[in-house]
């Protein structure tokens, strides 16, 4: 009985060993996700601005703008995960706008350093006092 690994794939002028259903692993998992030994390819000259949505970018790779392609390297998905920082202080859900805290709160806060005549240097000082 011949060892499977000393079969060649099915498929006409390939060589590669068997790995299963008498085909390569190339020619199998094309099987798989195809439904066809064909090879099968997206036409990327036919597009040109880039498919993620909202997006007018020149599409240069795989449909995608360079941004959106790298997001696809980097995170698994052309758009990049959106982080939402609170304000700080307790009870408040606006997001954040500066020093921790949300637009009001910055605001307010400023009004009270320049009540008391104080500014980010003097802040300072007292902060390591």
């Amino acid at each position: 009985m011949e060892n499977q690994g000393d079969l060649i794939c099915e498929v006409t002028n390939c060589d590669k060993p068997i790995k299963a259903k008498n085909l390569c692993d190339m020619h199998y998992t094309r099987l798989r996700r195809n439904g066809s030994l064909e090879r099968t390819s997206l036409d990327h000259s036919i597009i040109t601005t880039c498919l993620a949505i909202g997006c007018k970018n020149e599409a240069k790779t795989s449909g995608l703008c360079a941004g959106h392609y790298s997001n696809l390297k980097k995170v698994g998905s052309p758009y990049r995960p959106q982080i939402i920082r609170l304000c700080s202080i307790k009870g408040c859900e606006r997001p954040h706008q500066a020093k921790g805290l949300c637009n009001k709160h910055y605001h307010d806060w400023r009004e009270i350093i320049s009540y008391h005549g104080l500014d980010n240097h003097k802040l300072g000082k007292l902060a390591n006092e």
